[in-house]
């Protein structure tokens, strides 16, 4: 493979890799939560008396308008941890309520957004370390790596290790608020469960 063929498929990959995981972070700033009488009754169905009345109470002042995801889902939060909910009831709660009450350009092309980005994502892999194993011998590919800045605690190794640190601190403290992220694997948590995915389906299919 020529030395410019070979370098350009690796720089197209990076820049399809790049082009998902900033579409992912974007994802989390787009939504927006409108939540109606249809929303606070699905999410208050199976709920004790008190819980849902708690939770009626806490949904409401949001209703009829559209309020920023962050703004709502804090307000909900601050509400029922007022009224002594446990961190697990409250966290299944919010997540929940992300879910359903959340609007905007992902939640109504949920699937698709899934497909693109998931599938920009493995495409830019593949065009990225596929070329090197056409391109070079045979045998053991560690040239250079105490000198790359993502293999010898350069910036770009600092960088992804603080976003993946931050992730997992999100996907098990505060999966809630990476609701949209979740919502990705749906197509195939569907087909593999036939249920929306949770949190750890997720964290597996990842």
């Amino acid at each position: 493979m020529p030395a410019h063929t070979f370098t350009a498929l690796r720089t197209a990959g990076l820049y399809l890799f790049l082009a998902a995981l900033a579409a992912m972070i974007a994802l989390l700033f787009a939504t927006r939560i409108s939540p109606t009488e249809t929303h606070i009754a699905a999410l208050t169905e199976g709920l004790s008396e008190q819980q849902a009345a708690q939770a009626r109470a806490a949904i409401e002042p949001l209703a009829g308008k559209s309020t920023p995801k962050f703004e709502a889902i804090f307000t909900v939060s601050r509400a029922l941890a007022k009224a002594k909910w446990s961190d697990y009831q409250r966290q299944d709660f919010l997540f929940r309520f992300a879910r359903t009450a959340g609007t905007g350009l992902f939640w109504s092309n949920a699937a698709l957004f899934s497909w693109l980005i998931i599938g920009l994502g493995v495409l830019g892999g593949l065009l990225y370390h596929l070329p090197k194993f056409v391109a070079t011998p045979p045998g053991i590919r560690h040239d250079g790596i105490f000198l790359g800045a993502s293999t010898n605690a350069g910036w770009i190794g600092m960088a992804t290790a603080a976003f993946l640190i931050g992730f997992y601190i999100l996907l098990y403290f505060y999966h809630f608020l990476i609701a949209e992220w979740i919502a990705l694997a749906d197509p195939f948590s569907m087909a593999l469960r036939n249920e929306p995915a949770s949190q750890w389906f997720m964290y597996g299919f990842l």
